[in-house]
């Protein structure tokens, strides 16, 4: 329902306001990271077929199927200031500048985020051209 509705994003943009506005977000850094959510890839159900918003996705030598987490944490406190959610075949690198606030002094990321950096020459954040891997 929260979905459906389009609340959920919302309701992320309320708490994260709140927190900015308290001080909870430091600002200086921000972690860059994604996960796979495994889903079934059964189709002995109701409709007979696969979700259609998910997607295999290979990493290492092995393959999942399902759908990907990609957030941007605050470096400093660990409060998630960004949230998306994409099929499992949406590279890392995709969604990379999206989970940036832009006032970064710092990036720190993996492997999967180090061939989309620096940003696009739009970007406005001052880290660009500065990613620690970790």
């Amino acid at each position: 329902m929260l979905e459906a509705h389009g609340l959920m994003a919302q309701i992320f943009k309320v708490i994260n306001q709140t927190l900015a506005d308290r001080g909870l977000f430091l600002k200086a850094g921000t972690i860059v990271d994604a996960s796979l959510i495994a889903a079934p890839i059964s189709t002995k159900n109701q409709d007979k077929a696969r979700d259609p918003e998910m997607h295999s996705s290979k990493k290492g030598n092995q393959w999942f199927f399902g759908s990907k987490f990609h957030i941007g944490v605050d470096s400093e406190t660990g409060l998630v200031h960004t949230l998306k959610v994409t099929s499992g075949n949406v590279s890392d690198i995709a969604e990379a500048a999206s989970l940036l606030h832009r006032e970064e002094q710092f990036v720190h990321g993996d492997a999967g985020i180090r061939p989309v950096w620096p940003f696009s020459q739009d970007c406005q954040c001052p880290a660009r051209g500065c990613l620690l891997t970790s």
